[in-house]
């Protein structure tokens, strides 16, 4: 299980961007907290700009939470989470974080289907499929 990044960026305080890949075509994803993920499809020429104007639909919020156990490890052994969600066919990561062993974890995202993924040095990597409601709460114990 992958999440592949070309290229990232962050807005500036008017939304303006930019990106510079080589020429070819690409997926853009556009995620801000508390609005839909966009994904569309956008190709490059070669020598060329291509310029994107995009408007976010805002979108309520939900939060994850739990408590990380990673099996016969210590307490300084930490646990990355990946909160990813399908956006048009291709999963991407709308979220991370890393959880000390032992310890409990709160996300809040936007309501939707989401795909956690938990991996941890020495462990086998585990997926969990869950849905955040719009203003709820769920909790998902994450265990390595």
């Amino acid at each position: 299980d992958r999440v592949t990044i070309q290229a990232s960026t962050v807005t500036d305080s008017n939304g303006y961007c930019e990106l510079f890949v080589e020429d070819g075509t690409y997926t853009l994803v556009v995620f801000s907290s508390g609005h839909e993920t966009l994904s569309k499809t956008v190709t490059v020429g070669p020598g060329t700009v291509a310029t994107e104007n995009i408007s976010l639909t805002p979108r309520g919020m939900g939060t994850f939470t739990g408590t990380v156990t990673i099996a016969g490890a210590g307490s300084e052994q930490y646990a990355t989470l990946s909160f990813r969600q399908t956006a048009g066919v291709d999963p991407i990561e709308a979220y991370s974080l890393n959880v000390r062993n032992g310890y409990s974890y709160s996300a809040s995202l936007p309501y939707g289907d989401y795909t956690i993924v938990a991996s941890s040095y020495g462990a086998s990597t585990t997926s969990y499929i869950r849905s955040l409601t719009l203003g709820g709460t769920t909790t998902v114990d994450i265990g390595l």
